[in-house]
């Protein structure tokens, strides 16, 4: 998995001319299964998604630790923010399709998603 999420990087940093470094720590010969390397695999694909529609940022850190029995996926950037209270507290059908999609992948991880964002 970290192979291909850093071939992702990679790739998408070159399309998007915006700088991702992407670090691990305390995964050497830890395996996922495929649940859940395909939905962390997913939830950084949309993070970069977001981060390429809307935050203006030129810069991307992206951290996948392993803390057992804990796995901490945090992604930061440097982009334009938002007011998070007012975009979770929309209905579902008006809210960002991105931050729903990533909250149901991290549901069906059984893990929890916080966000943290300030305008500017």
């Amino acid at each position: 998995m970290v192979s291909t999420v850093n071939e992702y990087c990679r790739v998408w940093s070159e399309k998007n001319r915006v700088s991702v470094g992407f670090r691990t720590s305390g995964l050497e010969g830890l395996s996922f299964d495929f649940h859940s390397e395909t939905n962390l695999f997913r939830v950084i694909e949309e993070a970069l998604q977001n981060v390429s529609k809307h935050a203006n940022a030129s810069r991307v850190t992206i951290e996948l630790l392993a803390l057992l029995p804990s796995v901490i996926l945090l992604i930061q950037d440097d982009g334009r923010g938002f007011d998070v209270k007012k975009e979770l507290g929309k209905p579902p059908a008006e809210r960002r399709k991105g931050l729903w999609s990533m909250e149901q992948r991290v549901s069906l991880l059984r893990g929890r998603m916080t966000i943290r964002s300030t305008r500017g």
